[in-house]
């Protein structure tokens, strides 16, 4: 067998070019262009693709807006007894039914708030404002709620600027 090695290279170019057996470099070779490989594209279908249940359906049906009205009302009912976890728990079950109805997530920003937990009540809150839409009053209130939150935080400049927001909202 004819050796590749040109003439000029070393002993140990000569060693390694003569270890590795030229089938074991092309298989790692192999492998290792499997790992670039371009994903398959998908073929265009004849029928048309659903949405996803949360985007196909927009107004919750009467069994819905019954369930989370009832689960509203135990939520009251248990933030009035001070059972401020079962309350939020109650909430987020009702959001789950709901989770496009902004009036649950002010609800649940308004009780993690009277807990002192302000980064979630601001998240809550911001959520809510990006569900409510049109309605003023609500929008205002939410802001009212970061104002809140971010003050309880310490940041005094973005509470002014949260009261200003709620201000321009209920105009």
């Amino acid at each position: 067998m004819k050796s590749t090695v040109p003439e000029g290279a070393t002993a140990e170019h000569r060693a390694c070019r003569s270890s590795v057996p030229p089938c074991v470099f092309a298989l790692a070779l192999y492998i290792v262009s499997g790992c670039a490989a371009v994903p398959a594209t998908r073929r265009p279908t004849s029928e048309p693709t659903k949405p996803p249940r949360s985007e196909a359906r927009v107004r919750p049906d009467r069994r819905e807006v019954a369930a989370t009205a009832a689960l509203q009302k135990e939520a009251q009912f248990l933030e009035e007894q001070e059972q401020f976890e079962r309350a939020a728990a109650t909430l987020e079950r009702a959001l789950r039914i709901e989770p496009r109805n902004p009036y649950l997530w002010n609800r649940l920003a308004a009780l993690r708030l009277r807990q002192n937990k302000a980064d979630q009540a601001e998240s809550l809150a911001r959520k809510s404002n990006l569900l409510a839409g049109s309605d003023a009053r609500l929008r205002a209130q939410n802001w009212k709620i970061v104002a809140a939150a971010l003050r309880v935080r310490g940041d005094e400049t973005g509470a002014r600027i949260a009261e200003q927001e709620a201000g321009r909202s209920a105009r």
